[in-house]
């Protein structure tokens, strides 16, 4: 499976100043809330790739406008997955989930906005990934 799941951000927190050049400099964690969750690896679910993941990408806009956005580093972990059986079946032998990547970009919506996407994978057949954790450093100049 591969796909785009939209995500909003829950309790995001924000430190910002100013750099010797003019520039904001502002740090940003949170957690991203993923709509509709993405599902794992199990039948009816998600078709995994030849490897047994099954990857997609979540994507949610962080933070405040910008007039120019230089350089961003972003960083993000599983943070909440849930059973969807109940009683679970066991341990799944094959569990795992994963952030493989995590980039960022320029949303433009009528105004610069900084995007996360954030390439995850399971291999789970029983749960779904809820959550996930992230921090990014951003530089550039803030939209007054």
């Amino acid at each position: 499976m591969s796909g785009t799941f939209g995500g909003s951000i829950d309790s995001l927190h924000t430190l910002q100043t100013t750099t010797p050049d003019g520039r904001d400099l502002v740090f940003f964690t949170g957690t991203i809330v993923i709509i509709d969750a993405f599902p794992g690896s199990g039948e009816g679910t998600a078709v995994p790739d030849p490897d047994g993941w099954a990857r997609g990408t979540i994507e949610v806009d962080v933070g405040p406008s910008w007039e120019q956005l230089d350089s961003v580093a972003p960083a993000a972990a599983p943070a909440s997955f849930f059973s969807i059986l109940f009683p679970p079946r066991g341990t799944d032998p094959g569990f795992g989930w994963a952030t493989d990547r995590c980039n960022w970009r320029i949303n433009v919506v009528g105004q610069l906005v900084l995007q996360i996407d954030v390439a995850v994978a399971s291999t789970t057949a029983d749960a779904l990934l809820l959550r996930i954790a992230f921090q990014a450093t951003a530089i550039g100049v803030l939209a007054s």
